[in-house]
């Protein structure tokens, strides 16, 4: 039985993806291979899913269903806010916790920056600065002034070690764990 070898490709990475995929191998243990096939694959996997979903909407619409006879209503409905993954009912703050505990494991040693925060999450620049950027800043312990009134629970969770360089509070590492 001949076992299915992948074909060989070659990337450029510009130096803000090259930067990232260097420190997410660092602290995952990964090499930068690994980890880029794992962001096509998760991408792949989501892109499946939306076809899929389309699908299932052409069908429904194509078949006319009044009832969940065809067993696939489910799989129509999928962009609803009752079917959405949990991830997305997460509010900002939340997410960004989210992300800074999955790129430090729960490690208060471990940098990270608001991109790798933001790459993470999957949000695009122009989107971070409008929504998730004074959050971001309303979070740290030592925030300059500002921000915006948050959740006392997500105040102060990290702190800048030096120039776009953050680390976890103990409130954060106890937040995280």
């Amino acid at each position: 039985m001949e076992m299915n070898r992948g074909k060989r490709v070659e990337v450029s990475l510009d130096s803000e993806q090259w930067d990232y995929l260097s420190r997410l191998a660092n602290k995952t243990g990964k090499n930068i291979s690994e980890l880029a096939r794992q962001l096509l694959d998760d991408r792949i996997r989501q892109i499946k899913e939306e076809q899929l979903v389309r699908a299932a909407r052409e069908l429904r619409a194509a078949f006319d269903v009044k009832d969940d006879s065809a067993g696939f209503s489910h799989l129509a409905n999928a962009d609803k806010p009752e079917k959405r993954n949990m991830r997305d009912r997460m509010t900002h703050n939340e997410r960004i916790l989210s992300a800074v505990k999955y790129l430090t494991r729960g490690n208060s040693q471990i940098e990270f920056s608001r991109n790798d925060v933001r790459i993470h999450l999957g949000i695009s620049s122009h989107d971070w600065l409008n929504g998730y950027t004074a959050i971001f800043q309303a979070m740290r312990s030592d925030h300059p002034g500002g921000a915006p009134p948050i959740s006392d629970i997500y105040q102060g969770v990290f702190r800048r070690v030096r120039r776009g360089s953050f680390v976890l509070t103990p409130k954060g590492k106890r937040l995280v764990d």
